[in-house]
């Protein structure tokens, strides 16, 4: 995967599929291109699992906010189709604290953060929807639970280097559309009927 520049959290939508959750929207820049990945509240908690399983002992840069905090108490929000101002406020304050903590990983001194397995799964353009680990049960989780509809298997297969295969080959064919549209134009101009 290219070197990640920065990640921003810039959208959090609500959702019913397959339950009532909130989605994170991270806007992901590298080199090159960005892309955007979804992840719900329980992905970033299989994140820091992971993370804490890849470097036992190790503490990162940033913790992970909490599900609830006790100053957002009186805030939990009751998902509803659409949230009261309480709800939003929470919603705004777990997005701007989550960002806080994916970014620590990446302009942290300590490179292995930004270069972990987990995170660079996390933040993969072939990411889908939400578990981005699909088919790993954290402690405490059941295995129905990971195995229900909230999880996601990696279908599209793209990477960096196909996505820049797949640039090229739509370039050559605006290429391709704008000669034509020249020749057109030219025929049209002499009035030539057959082009």
């Amino acid at each position: 995967m290219e070197q990640i520049r920065y990640v921003k959290i810039p959208h959090a939508d609500w959702r019913t599929e397959p339950d009532t959750h909130v989605a994170y929207g991270l806007q992901v820049q590298g080199p090159v291109q960005s892309w955007t990945v979804w992840h719900r509240y329980n992905d970033f908690l299989t994140l820091a699992y992971e993370l804490a399983r890849e470097f036992p002992g190790a503490t990162p840069p940033s913790t992970l906010p909490p599900k609830s905090m006790t100053s957002w108490f009186s805030k939990i929000p009751v998902m509803g189709s659409t949230g009261t101002s309480s709800e939003v406020e929470f919603i705004e304050e777990r997005r701007h604290a989550l960002e806080r903590y994916i970014q620590s990983m990446i302009v942290c001194d300590d490179e292995r953060w930004r270069t972990s397995k987990a995170l660079q799964e996390f933040l993969a353009p072939t990411s889908k929807g939400s578990k981005y680990l699909a088919g790993k049960n954290m402690p405490g989780m059941s295995a129905s639970a990971s195995e229900s509809g909230s999880v996601h298997s990696d279908t599209c297969g793209a990477t960096p280097a196909s996505w820049l295969n797949d640039e090229r080959d739509v370039e050559q064919t605006v290429r391709d559309i704008r000669q034509s549209i020249l020749r057109r134009e030219n025929a049209l101009t002499r009035n030539e009927i057959s082009v």
